[in-house]
């Protein structure tokens, strides 16, 4: 390709740090973070020019659902065969998937749209050099799933994410260029949680029944079903234990093996890398996948694994397991609990049930669910697409609470955290359009609506790369602005009108409670299957769903001095009705419903 700036040297930049800019070169950048009007101003007397980013879209084999699947398949059953011979496990490849979780399904995420990216570089540009931090050796590794994911913003992270890709595509393609790389600040850490629970007196009696009184030993010789993270309302879990005649657990925390730090066995890191075999080396992403597993295994997964087998082996006695394990949430980042399920799952008849985590379960054709995937039974908020699996019930979080509003209360609009790259079309491009459209819609709000706004952010908002928060009061919209933790239940209670500026879990649960809502987001429904579009055309039929601004802001125009009539109107109620009976159910019974099927269940097993 030409060198439109009439300079020799093209000198790759794909983070954020003005270090990496280099006098004399082309500096070519592959990130529409440097689209910003901040960036320009800020690298004015520099020259580069931004390289497009390639769209990722599901018509793209080369990132396309079944692809990731196929490469996801081919790694499970090599990391089964090399962790079971390593830490002496006789685990199935669902055993694994379990434990390993969703942490290998954003691995491979990751890996492949790096490796698409830069492949599409290296095809389109002819690149000299490429600016990197200066990271030790294996820093791609961290300890557990949940730092995984925080590294997944941050840009010494992503650096070396970059250099071990780019370095593996560099000897498939038999080409070279230099690496130029620029000193690590060790003061930028991987961010941490926006908040943190405040044990209250209530919290600390709830932890002292549960640690001491009901399972300090963790028997099941008289427990059937063992709850933990369920998402259901802590009155309903506990009125149905006592409904199953079992003791009630409240709030149950398994010992967290990420407590202890373990160092990084590289040496036995770089032995197993010659253990991954990986038959289709034909293929470059695949290819490179296999070759860098080691290179980002957690040491949750490998040097601290025994640590959690020691901390969970008083647990582990044959015929004191429970029937049913009932979970809506820990298998994402409670690594002790995954590896114990998997050990009980393996020694005993036990059935592993998962209730639905939130929105895009049974909707969304572009994602697919890993605990879905390994569970015995899913329990959803009333859809089914597998007649052996799913079993429809009702939307859990919302079970026994009633929705309630202010008819003079003012309006609240809901947005969307920055996104983490672990999903397809993730980029910092797309947040950015989705912000310039949320700026628009607030801009332009009649004064008197717009004097009777908040604009609720969202929690991770303050460790955002985009930094909102700080936009929103450049732009003058500061004072609307609710940075609160409080559960958005209790915020909604004080609003005459619900506004969510994305597809969310939270349109399913106000819809659910009967608060009036509305909800917008351009993309329209492209991304649903059949059977959920015709749901979410009715709702935008009935004005409830918007695909444009003008289209949301005359909604609100129209009903803002009235939202009751049209919500209580018949058309609204029966279109919201029909629509929850299938995708967030509300149960007027949640006690019994849920006894009967887990009763069902442990009958089954």
């Amino acid at each position: 390709m030409s060198n439109s700036l009439g300079l020799k040297r093209n000198h790759l930049i794909t983070l954020k740090d003005e270090r990496f800019f280099l006098e004399n070169v082309n500096n070519l950048v592959l990130s529409s973070q440097f689209l910003l009007e901040e960036f320009d101003n800020l690298y004015s007397s520099i020259k580069f020019q931004v390289i497009p980013e390639k769209p990722a879209t599901y018509d793209d084999l080369s990132l396309s659902l079944d692809f990731l699947q196929q490469i996801e398949n081919s790694l499970l059953f090599n990391l089964t065969e090399v962790l079971n011979a390593h830490h002496e496990e006789q685990f199935s490849t669902r055993e694994w998937k379990i434990i390993l979780g969703h942490w290998l399904t954003w691995y491979i995420t990751i890996v492949a749209r790096t490796a698409q990216r830069l492949s599409y570089v290296l095809e389109n540009y002819k690149i000299d050099s490429i600016g990197l931090l200066n990271m030790p050796e294996f820093s791609t590794v961290t300890l557990d799933s949940k730092q995984f994911e925080a590294a997944t913003i941050q840009s010494p992270w992503l650096s070396a994410v970059t250099q071990e890709v780019m370095a593996e595509l560099l000897v498939r393609k038999g080409k070279e260029i230099e690496f130029i790389f620029f000193p690590f600040n060790s003061n930028l850490k991987a961010s941490s949680p926006p908040f943190t629970q405040k044990k209250s007196v209530k919290n600390r009696l709830f932890n002292f029944y549960d640690n001491h009184l009901t399972q300090n030993k963790l028997s099941f010789s008289s427990r059937k079903v063992f709850f933990i993270g369920t998402y259901l309302p802590r009155k309903v879990e506990v009125l149905t234990a006592l409904a199953l005649r079992q003791l009630p657990i409240v709030r149950y925390s398994f010992i967290k093996s990420s407590e202890k730090v373990f160092e990084t066995d590289i040496i036995l890191r770089e032995e197993l890398i010659k253990s991954i075999k990986n038959t289709n080396k034909n293929e470059a992403t695949e290819e490179i996948c296999h070759r860098l597993v080691f290179k980002f295994l957690p040491k949750v997964y490998l040097e601290g694994y025994r640590q959690t087998c020691n901390a969970i082996s008083p647990l582990i006695t044959r015929g004191k397991f429970p029937s049913v394990v009932f979970t809506s949430n820990n298998f994402i980042f409670d690594e002790t609990f995954k590896v114990w399920l998997a050990k009980i799952i393996n020694l005993g008849d036990v059935r592993y049930v998962v209730g639905q985590h939130g929105n895009n379960y049974g909707v969304n054709s572009e994602s697919r669910h890993v605990e879905r995937e390994t569970a015995d039974k899913f329990l959803t908020w009333g859809w089914r697409r597998n007649e052996k699996i799913d079993i429809p019930l009702f939307n859990i979080k919302t079970s026994g609470i009633k929705g309630s509003y202010s008819p003079v209360g003012p309006i609240v609009f809901m947005l969307d955290m920055f996104p983490y790259p672990t999903s397809l079309i993730a980029s910092y491009e797309n947040f950015a359009r989705y912000m310039e459209s949320q700026f628009n819609l607030v801009s332009r709000l009649p004064k008197n609506i717009y004097e009777n706004t908040i604009i609720r952010v969202h929690p991770q908002a303050d460790v955002s790369p985009y930094g909102e928060i700080q936009e929103w009061k450049r732009l003058g919209h500061g004072d609307l602005l609710d940075t609160s933790m409080l559960n958005p239940y209790k915020l909604w209670k004080k609003c005459s009108l619900v506004v969510h500026t994305y597809d969310s879990t939270g349109l399913l649960e106000s819809l659910t409670m009967g608060i009036p809502t509305l909800a917008y987001w351009e993309r329209g429904l492209e991304y649903m299957n059949h059977d959920a579009k015709d749901a979410y055309e009715k709702l935008a039929k009935t004005g409830i769903v918007h695909f444009s601004i003008d289209s949301l802001l005359d909604k609100i125009a129209e009903i803002y001095d009235d939202v009751g009539s049209w919500w209580f109107s018949d058309e609204v109620v029966r279109t919201r009705q029909d629509f929850c009976a299938e995708y967030s159910r509300k149960s007027n019974a949640p006690v019994k419903e849920l006894k009967q099927v887990l009763k069902q269940i442990f009958s089954d097993s």
